[in-house]
């Protein structure tokens, strides 16, 4: 994992809740398997530098496809997360993310959205997870909560 300072551009900035030009932490995680020369997942997660806690040194080798060091860190450093939206599509890659993910143009993208927010409805991380269509699946599972209606 690499960790870099950004300032909000416009569009962070409007996800996040913030100012243009809003001091950020930059967290990008590769997901790569050993046989793979090229990532099947780039994550770009993004924290309010004030609220990021000092990077731990086990975060370097924790990646995955769906970038929950940053999620991960945020816990331990005790901010408490109420929910994550996510909004997931799938579409061709740009030239740029083709390069980054090592495929072909015609291999479709799977790109989520994510925010996550803390028990005070505060963003506390907006993420861009990219992933390459050929080498990962998304599956959820969600619980059905029944209730019985009177008659």
């Amino acid at each position: 994992m690499s960790c870099c300072e950004v300032w909000a551009n416009d569009e962070l900035a409007s996800r996040m809740n913030v100012q243009v030009e809003t001091r950020l932490l930059e967290l990008v995680e590769r997901g790569r398997r050993p046989k793979d020369e090229a990532p099947y997942s780039i994550v770009r997660s993004y924290l309010l530098y004030a609220m990021a806690p000092p990077a731990p040194t086990e975060l370097a080798s924790a990646a995955s496809p769906w970038g929950d060091a940053s999620v991960d860190w945020l816990t331990e450093a005790g901010i408490e997360l109420d929910h994550i939206v996510e909004r997931l599509t799938a579409r061709p890659p740009s030239a740029r993310e083709a390069a980054e993910l090592g495929i072909s143009p015609g291999v479709a993208v799977i790109a989520i959205q994510r925010t996550s927010y803390d028990a005070r409805g505060t963003v506390v991380e907006a993420a861009d997870l990219l992933m390459s269509g050929d080498r990962v699946a998304a599956v959820y599972s969600t619980p059905c909560v029944r209730t019985r209606q009177p008659y």
